[in-house]
């Protein structure tokens, strides 16, 4: 497999599934080191994959760069890019090294100010951890880029074997936004993050990734900038336990007084984000040629 590791393997390609195989090596930080033959069928064509127990998947809709520490312990080195949806098998020396740390950046930002180490999922099922990229100059985006990293556990077969043991086990890394935004209205709205003067335009339907919304520290402003021949604005923290229904009040002041117009907002947790769903529970539609009113 490798100069420092010599070792020959039988693998079963009967069946599409995931085995673990030792490869009967220790390296210096006295880890037993292994792998997974990966066998998927895909068209009718048997695909057999060699990889470590370490899988990183990217949810951004912007590559990730993945590192980890040498074994000099001061130093990092690039692995990869991971595409958008796509997922990265890290590397032998990668994944056996002292720390078991890996870091993450983005364009733009500078590496994550602290590691996932993958060997905590040894003792836990799954892991959530935030992790933050600094900007590397300042400019129209002053905050930090977030990743929400979310680490799992998977059981395998052991070798030929149909038994699962506490080796063979593979681990998923997903790197998520920690919050998203749909926009379940009919109409078009805009929205920003405090301290950052870019605004995203968010169609109906709708669903916009905002990686630099910490929650807990984070404050967005929604716009509505044409309903009812008028503009509305909502600025609302990002609160680290949401409840799952809220209102959130729009203002106008394009009229003498100001006006306020309700709607609801829906949070759920899914694939390890905080997704906030802006909606109105009732919405009137007319379809006729005459101009009605609602009292």
């Amino acid at each position: 497999i490798s100069d420092t590791v010599k070792c020959d393997l039988e693998l079963p390609v009967i069946r599409a599934d995931k085995r673990y195989f030792s490869l009967k090596h220790r390296g210096e930080n006295n880890d037993h080191w292994g792998i997974v033959s990966d066998v998927a069928v895909e068209d009718g064509i048997r695909i057999i994959t060699l990889r470590s127990t370490v899988q990183v998947h990217n949810h951004f809709n912007t590559p990730v760069d993945v590192y980890y520490m040498t074994a000099r312990g001061n130093e990092l080195e690039c692995i990869s890019t991971i595409e958008p949806g796509a997922i990265i098998n890290i590397p032998l020396k990668a994944v056996y090294t002292p720390t078991n740390e890996l870091f993450f950046s983005i364009p733009g930002y500078s590496v994550t100010s602290t590691p996932f180490i993958w060997k905590d999922l040894q003792l836990n099922l799954s892991i959530t951890k935030l992790m933050h990229c600094t900007p590397k100059s300042a400019g129209e985006c002053n905050e930090p880029f977030v990743i929400k990293a979310v680490g799992e556990t998977e059981q395998i077969f052991h070798e030929s074997t149909n038994r699962h043991t506490m080796a063979s086990t593979c681990y998923n890394i997903h790197l998520h936004p920690a919050v998203t935004l749909k926009n379940c209205l009919p109409v078009n709205i805009i929205c920003c993050v405090q301290n950052i003067a870019e605004e995203k335009f968010v169609k109906p339907g709708e669903t916009l990734q905002m990686p630099n919304v910490d929650p807990g520290t984070s404050t967005i402003v929604i716009r509505l900038p044409d309903y009812l021949e008028k503009e509305w604005s909502c600025q609302h923290d990002v609160v680290v336990n949401p409840p799952a229904f809220s209102v959130w009040q729009f203002d106008s002041y394009d009229s003498v007084t100001k006006v306020s117009l309700d709607l609801g907002m829906h949070v759920l947790t899914k694939g390890g984000s905080m997704v906030m769903s802006l909606y109105c529970p009732f919405w009137m539609l007319n379809k006729t040629d005459l101009l009605i009113s609602y009292r």
